[in-house]
């Protein structure tokens, strides 16, 4: 080995073996490396397009984290807008709304509508904690809840004597509150089989300011309706709720905080293009648009005309087109549970709901 030098029996120095006698060849102990030899690098490491694997969990600060491990403890960033699982009506142990909770947050999913009317909360003494625990663990996922209280807004309950909505509008998980869902095509609180042409204005004003006499933010908590297809009759001749519904926005006749439709084309487009640009324009010019109370579209999330590949995302992005994105207040998708479930068409579901999640800014 030239220049070769053996210290203890090793050689000291064998970047090459040359000039060496056999002997000195013979009776070299090959020099003996561990990794611990090599700790602390001289400069970047390349992989070489090779990954390091079988890591252990990281456990000081400057460790390598693994993927499944950072999977586990990143919160994905919510959507811009709440993004609605509508309706819901998960009620029972803390395990089962942990349970239904943790797929709409995989889903991107930010807020329910929850649809258990509340008449064991002024009936049942036992009742009230079971409505804490819908809104403390969806506080815990990160998720709002709005409530359809219909008439049962001031219901109260025998424990404390506190109103429904005055309840839990404290509590952190609170988004609004819903008062009538289709009110003219089926029954509803008020009238049979629907709310009725002719007075319906009043039955509204009445829910609404019950509403908001029990909670005035109407920023933070909004009370509205969902109008149906009988929508048409709030401004359209010579239907009776021209008159009782040209005041809607005008002082006195105030009944909502947001505009909100069913959108339910099932692949009928022109029908779709017919509610976007009437919600938006009344013929009588008090359109949720013009008027600047932005809009929860509701939109069918299930059904042979909105599973094929992009549906839900077209139906959203035909309603931005005509509002502004600023003036879409939320999103809600018209979703039974099962479907998100078991259905054969769950996962073409769920998918698309995880689209439309992204479009507007969710990061998961």
């Amino acid at each position: 080995m030239a220049g070769c030098l053996f210290k203890d029996g090793r050689c000291a120095d064998c970047h090459k073996i040359s000039s060496c006698s056999l002997a000195e060849v013979r009776d070299h102990v090959p020099q003996s490396h561990t990794i611990d030899d090599h700790l602390v690098a001289a400069g970047d490491t390349n992989m070489g397009g090779y990954r390091l694997k079988d890591l252990v969990d990281p456990t000081e600060s400057q460790d390598i984290a693994t993927k499944a491990y950072v999977d586990g403890i990143v919160t994905p960033t919510p959507a811009s807008i709440p993004m609605i699982a509508w309706p819901e009506s998960t009620f029972g142990s803390v395990g089962v709304l942990q349970t239904r909770y943790q797929i709409y947050q995989d889903l991107g999913i930010n807020a329910i509508m929850h649809y258990r009317h509340q008449d064991d909360y002024k009936n049942d003494p036992a009742a009230m904690a079971k409505y804490d625990q819908v809104y403390t663990v969806a506080a815990d996922y990160g998720i709002k809840v709005y409530f359809y209280v219909d008439n049962r807004a001031d219901y109260t309950n025998p424990n404390n004597g506190q109103t429904f909505v005055g309840r839990y509008k404290g509590f952190a998980a609170c988004a609004g509150w819903l008062y009538a869902d289709e009110p003219h095509c089926w029954h509803d609180w008020g009238g049979a089989p629907g709310w009725p042409e002719t007075g319906g204005h009043a039955l509204a004003k009445m829910l609404y300011g019950k509403i908001r006499a029990l909670d005035a933010d109407s920023v933070n908590h909004p009370a509205f309706a969902v109008w149906d297809k009988g929508f048409d009759h709030l401004c359209s001749p010579p239907s009776g709720w021209v008159s009782t519904y040209s005041t809607i926005y005008t002082p006195g006749g105030e009944i909502l905080d947001v505009g909100s439709v069913d959108v339910y084309p099932n692949g009928n487009w022109t029908t779709l293009d017919y509610w976007v640009d009437y919600s938006y324009d009344f013929p009588n010019g008090d359109g949720f648009g013009e008027l600047g109370k932005g809009m929860i579209p509701v939109i069918q999330a299930f059904g042979d005309g909105c599973l094929s590949a992009g549906n839900l995302v077209t139906q959203c992005e035909r309603w931005e087109a005509r509002y502004t994105v600023p003036m879409i207040k939320g999103i809600g998708f018209y979703t039974p549970a099962y479907w998100l479930a078991s259905n054969a068409n769950a996962e073409n579901v769920r998918e698309q709901i995880k689209d439309v999640c992204r479009k507007y800014g969710w990061s998961g």
